[in-house]
Parts: structure tokens; C-alpha cells; sequence
């Protein structure tokens, strides 16, 4: 069955609890998404070559999305992990399968990748996030959003502290 890798699918869940306005703690994703802090780091580091998210250091840092999701074709995120060559070769595994030696299914095979890569290149991080946060279960997603509207919200401004008026004697 054809299916992208469980690495694919931290990368999009990951990137589903960041933005372009705020930034997110490594540690912090890790805990909203349940992903290994370790192999979160990798994955971040594989999505920052391909300048899908942004790393700021310092006091104030931490990773956010480069570009709007609305901006980031689902492919961009699968070749960034995958690569280039995702889909593979030969749908019957053939070293020999290509346009001069054709299997049995070269054609159907070949028509079908064309037809995932164009959905794949036209489908964005926005609509996965619209569309249930990449089939996360809704404890997640929850989450996800209270993280986002609390990076997000303008904090309170402090009150005074109160003073008891003094008595008279």
C-alpha cells in the first residue's frame, strides 16, 4: 500500500502548530505533538534546509513557519523528508522498468504519480490545518490551537497591587 513515512506525518503535524507571527520552542511542539524531542529536532532541521521554517536564537527564539501555510504545497514538506523521488520507480519494484523496458503496469503507474504529485503540489498546509489538523484526534488539535491563541494573545497588563486603606485611630 502505498503511504507516506511516519516521519512525513510528524513533519506535518509539527508544522501545523506553527505560524509566521510567532515562534514555538522545540520543547514546546514536542510537547503538543507527542513527538520525541530528538527526532523533532531532526525533522525541524531537514524542514529549515528547505526553508519551510525558521529558526531564531537567543532569549526570544525559537522555530516558526517561513511562509504562510497557505503558502506551503503538501509536496514541499513531503520531498523536504522524503525527497525528490518519494513515489519511487517501478510500482512492481523492477530494476529494469523505465520508457525502453516497460512492466506490465509502467503506464498506469506512471499516470498515477502524475496524478499524486499535481494533488499533492496543489493541497496546502492551511487546508490540512482547516481540515483537521493532518487527522490528528481532537485532544491534539485542541491543544495545538490553545498553544497558538496563547502565543498569539496579547498578555495583561499587571495591576497595581492592592493597599488597605489605613484605619483611623
Amino acid at each position: 500500500m502505498l503511504s507516506l513515512s511516519q516521519t512525513t506525518g510528524y513533519a506535518i503535524h509539527a508544522l501545523s502548530c506553527l505560524s509566521t507571527d510567532r515562534v514555538l520552542l522545540i520543547r514546546e511542539v514536542a510537547d503538543l505533538t507527542g513527538i520525541q524531542k530528538p527526532y523533532l529536532a531532526k525533522i525541524i532541521n531537514l524542514l529549515t534546509k528547505k526553508n519551510l521554517v525558521t529558526t531564531k536564537r537567543g532569549h526570544s527564539g525559537g522555530i516558526g513557519l517561513a511562509r504562510p501555510a497557505e503558502d506551503i504545497a503538501l509536496i514541499e514538506i513531503v520531498e523536504a523528508v522524503e525527497g525528490k523521488s518519494w513515489l519511487g520507480g517501478c510500482l512492481l519494484g523492477l530494476r529494469e522498468c523505465n520508457s525502453q523496458h516497460i512492466c506490465p503496469t509502467h503506464d498506469l503507474w506512471t499516470e498515477t504519480k502524475g496524478r499524486l504529485r499535481e494533488a499533492m503540489t496543489n493541497a496546502t498546509l492551511a487546508e490540512v490545518i482547516t481540515n483537521g489538523i493532518a487527522g490528528l484526534d481532537k485532544r491534539t488539535e485542541a491543544r495545538c490551537h490553545a498553544q497558538t491563541v496563547e502565543k498569539t494573545a496579547p498578555k495583561p497588563a499587571k495591576r497595581a497591587p492592592r493597599t488597605r486603606p489605613k484605619q483611623a485611630p
